[in-house]
């Protein structure tokens, strides 16, 4: 027999006006699907989307990441 998740309850209007800009993107990050798959993917990490390339050198890349609460 499988162990089951706990499902989280979807949040209503009200709760969601009430959170912080911070509270917003951890719930997001946690429950809004494209967000999920952007951190498996790798075009999230952490607070940042990696949007393009500014540029490239022998050892590394550098990306233009944007912070999700200071946009």
């Amino acid at each position: 027999k499988e162990a089951e998740t706990p499902k989280v309850p979807a949040l209503t209007p009200e709760q969601r006006a009430k959170q912080t800009a911070f509270e917003r993107v951890l719930y997001d990050m946690s429950h809004n699907e494209r967000d999920i798959s952007d951190l498996m993917l790798g075009r999230r990490i952490a607070f940042y989307e990696l949007r393009g390339e500014i540029g490239t050198g022998n050892f590394s890349q550098v990306k233009l990441g944007v912070h999700a609460l200071t946009k």
